[in-house]
């Protein structure tokens, strides 16, 4: 049986020898703490080149939203806001991307009686034009004005101006303004607003509005071989016009007006869809085409 003697003496003999492994673990937690290498000794070199290597590897590695080496990936990421160019330059900022786009093109197809057939024969008669259809978000509770700002200037892209130089105030030629819509890499053709809703969904305490949503077509009124694809910059100069029909005018006299040449009032119909010549209303917005823009189609 050990002598209390005997215990004390073992309890010093296992402190002395725990001593250094201990004073060893506390270097090493407060070189990492400081962000040194976590190893001492002789093979403190070879460690040293390891944790850099590693390093290296960590930030070769990272994933693209990791702090290590992603600002230029952030960068090429930040959203690209969309906007509409109207005819005379400048901008409509969109406030909010739109969620989603539809584009609409249909081609006129003519039947060919063709007896003792399951089906008619079909022959091309011509493309309609293309829509692209949307809707904005337009939101200033941010800032608190009137979000009738923006909607005022989508409806300026639906009135006539008479100051575009292919008006004509002597044969009561003139048309809106046509527009491009872009977003990022995506360009539409030049086309007028083919219709425009706005409703308006939320209200400041005095009854003024902050947020709405537009419902906007974009019709196309250009082939767009004329200017090749998804280029914002060029186009033809020949735009078509617009018309608003007056009382006792038909379409035969429109052709005569526009085209020297009332058997053109064909022509008419097929642009406009016009079904019966005869049942033209007045106050009919009826779209002329550039006869040189149809002889390139």
């Amino acid at each position: 049986m050990l002598s209390d003697a005997d215990v004390r003496e073992l309890g010093q003999a296992a402190a002395k020898a725990a001593a250094p492994i201990a004073k060893a673990a506390a270097d090493r937690a407060m070189r990492e703490a400081a962000g040194g290498p976590a190893a001492s000794g002789g093979g403190g070199d070879e460690e040293d080149g390891g944790g850099e290597d590693a390093v290296a590897e960590d930030e070769e590695a990272a994933p693209a939203g990791s702090p290590a080496g992603s600002q230029g990936a952030a960068t090429a990421a930040a959203p690209v806001k969309a906007f509409i160019e109207p005819e005379k330059g400048g901008r409509i900022d969109c406030l909010f991307n739109p969620a989603e786009l539809t584009i609409a093109k249909q081609n006129q197809w003519t039947e060919v009686k063709a007896p003792g057939r399951n089906t008619p024969k079909l022959t091309f008669s011509q493309g309609s034009p293309g829509t692209v259809t949307m809707e904005l978000t337009l939101d200033t509770t941010a800032t608190g004005e009137a979000v009738t700002t923006y909607t005022g200037q989508l409806l300026t892209l639906m009135k006539i101006d008479k100051a575009l130089p292919d008006s004509n105030s002597k044969t009561n030629s003139a048309r809106p303004p046509y527009c491009v819509f872009h977003w990022g890499d995506f360009h539409s053709f030049k086309a007028i607003i083919q219709s425009l809703s706005i409703r308006f969904t939320y209200f400041a305490g005095n009854g003024t509005p902050l947020r709405a949503k537009a419902q906007v077509t974009f019709k196309q009124f250009e082939d767009e071989d004329a200017y090749g694809p998804q280029n914002p910059t060029s186009g033809t100069p020949h735009p078509h016009l617009v018309h608003q029909v007056s009382v006792g005018e038909t379409l035969d006299r429109i052709a005569a007006a526009k085209y020297g040449d009332p058997t053109r009032w064909r022509l008419l119909a097929e642009t406009n869809g016009v079904v019966d010549p005869f049942e033209l209303r007045p106050g009919t917005t009826l779209m002329i085409p550039d006869l040189r823009a149809v002889s390139r189609g």
